[in-house]
């Protein structure tokens, strides 16, 4: 009940879920939904209403706004276990071990988070860090970019891409699972049915990566890569090669 729980828990969740710089606007209006326990009639009432926060967060109109994507001082770095995660699930991530489970291993020294494996009580990285260069000196917040370096950086790329051509694999095949073999697999049967329409699938993959947010610089550099005679890539293989692409790109390392 303390008057500076509200606002202080807003912005916390805004930073987690949308953006790393909230105006007081958009923090003023999931604090009231926190206090009321209701956002545009939706909630129990209570105060704390995780239904009416969650909803103020994710449908605010800072939030929501496509013409927001041109501000340079919106979005945020996206976690780098929202991101392995995030290629798991979109390709139904399946494991091959006889109790089902997915042993990433040692991803808190690898890509420098892993689940219930904070340093602290204060989370992975501080709400208000900015690392140095334009973002400090234009005096905003951007979190995630404590646990990004140049390492845990390289790291989380070569994880991802382990991930996609390989799967949950450790030892001398990747860089996330537990020894030399292959724990969990992706599954690429529908992106495979696609794959000889080069268009189609990175539109598909896009979507299911970076929201269509691919921009058409991009776009066209990943068309141009991917119809390299002499890689001659066909089937699941151009599938993930495809894929690998995308995960290096800005549009789905951020959300804006």
């Amino acid at each position: 009940n303390h008057s500076n729980m509200p606002p202080f828990f807003a912005r916390f969740m805004i930073q987690r879920f949308t953006v790393s710089n909230p105006s007081p606007a958009y923090i003023q209006a999931v604090a009231q939904a926190f206090k009321t326990g209701f956002y545009n009639g939706s909630g129990s009432g209570d105060r704390g209403c995780m239904e009416a926060t969650i909803k103020a967060v994710l449908l605010h109109p800072e939030a929501r706004s496509a013409s927001l994507a041109y501000d340079p001082m919106y979005g945020k770095l996206r976690e780098p276990l929202i991101r392995l995660i995030h290629v798991a699930r979109a390709f139904e991530l399946t494991s091959l071990r006889t109790y089902g489970w997915f042993y990433f291993k040692n991803l808190h020294d690898t890509i420098l988070q892993a689940p219930h494996a904070s340093p602290s009580v204060f989370n992975f990285y501080r709400p208000d860090y900015a690392p140095n260069g334009v973002i400090a000196d234009a005096a905003l917040n951007a979190p995630e970019f404590q646990i990004h370096n140049d390492v845990s950086a390289l790291q989380l790329s070569n994880g991802l891409i382990t991930l996609l051509v390989h799967g949950i694999a450790g030892g001398d095949i990747g860089n996330i699972g537990q020894r030399n073999n292959i724990d969990s697999v992706l599954d690429f049967t529908y992106e495979d049915s696609i794959s000889g329409n080069t268009s189609t699938l990175i539109d598909h993959l896009d979507l299911v990566l970076c929201a269509g947010r691919l921009t058409s610089e991009n776009r066209a550099s990943i068309m141009t890569a991917a119809n390299t005679p002499s890689l001659n890539l066909t089937g699941i293989d151009k599938v993930k090669y495809i894929a690998g692409l995308i995960v290096l790109t800005p549009e789905f390392n951020t959300l804006y």
